[in-house]
């Protein structure tokens, strides 16, 4: 929470990577302590609670794709003032991120089956107005790919109105176009990709990429292909050569490493935080 002293997220009670448990929303102050959490219903998943754009609420999704298995058809966003619901917002196929722009429209990563079919970026409106995006399946086709779509994170970059959706099936983050749908430019490991520079510098199993206010990319990977270590790799973006150029890690040779999610953020002060996911450490 920018501004306070204060982190909001959520939580496995269990531990043993993404299988089972119930998920909490929880908010912790500076000094690691509790001060209040609220349990997801059924088992249900919550991944990405938020501050709301207007600041005075809050956002949890309540994620039915990995409990129920039912292909997210039963998953929904809450709205509330911490134990006051404001409202539900049915939110189908939702499995992993939303985001809420600046006017209070949701955006979020549908699934059109389990691990099976297309995956679409849909969007419903404060007046509840819904439509579809962006087709992962129409874009792979297009560069002549083929392969399973997943997403696990999803950003929006205000300077230039476009979304940053991270496919870990495909080991790729896609700038899209927020008001066309269109895919500007991808990095990665698909067709037409940009490069790294240095060629070891590649993330792999992204989670969390997106523009600091620096210009640079930044996001939270695997050390190497299959690795072994959840690290922080941030770049700037070489326009004229297409090339991610790494200027800063983190966690090289630490010997951390979570198997599922994790992000990293630059926070106002300049720090970064970094969330290792399933290892539960921040």
């Amino acid at each position: 929470v920018e501004g306070d002293n204060y982190l909001l997220s959520s939580i496995n009670q269990n531990a043993g990577g993404w299988t089972g448990g119930t998920y909490w929303t929880f908010i912790m102050d500076r000094k690691g302590r509790m001060v209040w959490a609220r349990p997801a219903p059924s088992r249900h998943w919550t991944l990405f609670a938020q501050v709301s754009v207007t600041g005075d609420h809050i956002l949890w999704d309540e994620a039915t794709y990995w409990s129920d298995f039912d292909s997210g058809r039963g998953s929904t966003v809450h709205r509330t003032y911490l134990d006051e619901e404001i409202e539900e917002i049915a939110t189908p196929g939702l499995h992993h991120a939303f985001i809420e722009l600046p006017d209070g429209t949701l955006v979020w990563g549908a699934a059109q089956g389990f691990f099976t079919g297309d995956e679409t970026l849909k969007t419903v409106a404060p007046d509840g107005t819904r439509s579809t995006l962006w087709s992962c399946e129409d874009w792979l086709s297009s560069i002549g790919e083929s392969g399973s779509c997943g997403s696990n994170t999803l950003r929006w970059d205000a300077l230039t109105d476009t979304f940053l959706f991270s496919l870990y099936t495909v080991e790729t983050v896609v700038e899209i176009d927020a008001k066309t749908g269109n895919a500007n430019r991808w990095f990665g490991h698909v067709n037409g990709s940009w490069g790294f520079d240095p060629v070891e510098s590649a993330f792999w199993w992204q989670h969390g990429g997106y523009y600091t206010d620096a210009r640079t990319f930044l996001t939270s990977s695997k050390n190497v292909d299959g690795g072994d270590e959840t690290v922080i790799r941030e770049y700037t973006l070489d326009e004229e050569r297409e090339v991610l150029v790494e200027v800063w890690n983190f966690g090289l040779g630490e010997g951390v490493y979570g198997e599922t999610m994790g992000e990293a953020h630059r926070l106002p002060g300049g720090n970064t935080l970094h969330n290792y996911g399933d290892e539960v450490r921040l």
